[in-house]
């Protein structure tokens, strides 16, 4: 649920683009952070390449969620060692089903698949490297021991499951003796613990973590 990783700061040579959601000219992630893009050489040995993004028109437009929709809610969990080591690893937060939910007349089609937006280190959602280092995979790293993620919240009034059940999310711990468990995430405005406001009570099982393949089987 990452948007691509942008930043204002300047053109870091394949062009800019202004943005109607943030109302800046943006410098768009370079085409070589994108898998299966063909690298080419100048005559010189410089990066040659067509812009993904063409610097005119000026704009590009794209859907937005409904004005009311304006806060996902954050949730932090720390995870250390006996010896006060801070931790690494990834997490994943599986819907528990699609669902679709409508504010103001306006209906947001949501389709099950690993969701999370990454914030950390200035909960700049959608805007950190962190972000963009998921490249799509969904996975939620942990940084120096501490987790930091966004939600949509499973208590919104108008959310209609395809499933016919309240919304929940399953969450994977990937790492030695990590966990399983399932949670649900109030709205809320201040920050939420992962353990202590949003684990489902007697879900957590133990995860059989694979180091060959990390991220697992997820379906």
């Amino acid at each position: 649920m990452s948007m691509p990783y942008q930043n204002s700061g300047g053109d870091d040579g394949e062009g800019t683009v202004y943005d109607p959601q943030s109302g800046q000219v943006v410098d768009h992630l370079s085409a070589w952070y994108t898998r299966g893009y063909t690298a080419t050489l100048g005559q010189h040995g410089e990066f040659v390449y067509t812009p993904l993004i063409a610097s005119t028109p000026a704009n590009l437009d794209y859907a937005s969620l409904p004005a009311t929709v304006n806060t996902y809610s954050e949730i932090h969990q720390n995870y250390f060692s006996n010896d006060h080591d801070p931790l690494g690893g990834f997490l994943t937060f599986m819907p528990s089903s699609s669902f679709t939910y409508t504010q103001d007349g306006v209906s947001v089609r949501v389709v099950r698949r690993l969701s999370g937006t990454e914030t950390w280190p200035n909960l700049d959602s959608g805007v950190s490297p962190w972000a963009f280092s998921m490249e799509g995979s969904g996975c939620i790293y942990i940084w120096q021991g501490y987790l930091v993620v966004k939600l949509f919240p499973t208590d919104v009034s108008s959310v209609v499951t395809d499933d016919g059940n309240p919304l929940t999310y399953h969450v994977i711990e990937h790492f030695l003796e990590g966990r399983e468990f399932d949670i649900t995430v109030p709205t809320s405005t201040t920050p939420l613990d992962l353990t202590v406001d949003c684990m489902v009570t007697d879900s957590v099982i133990p995860y059989r973590f694979d180091p060959v393949n990390p991220l697992g089987l997820l379906w």
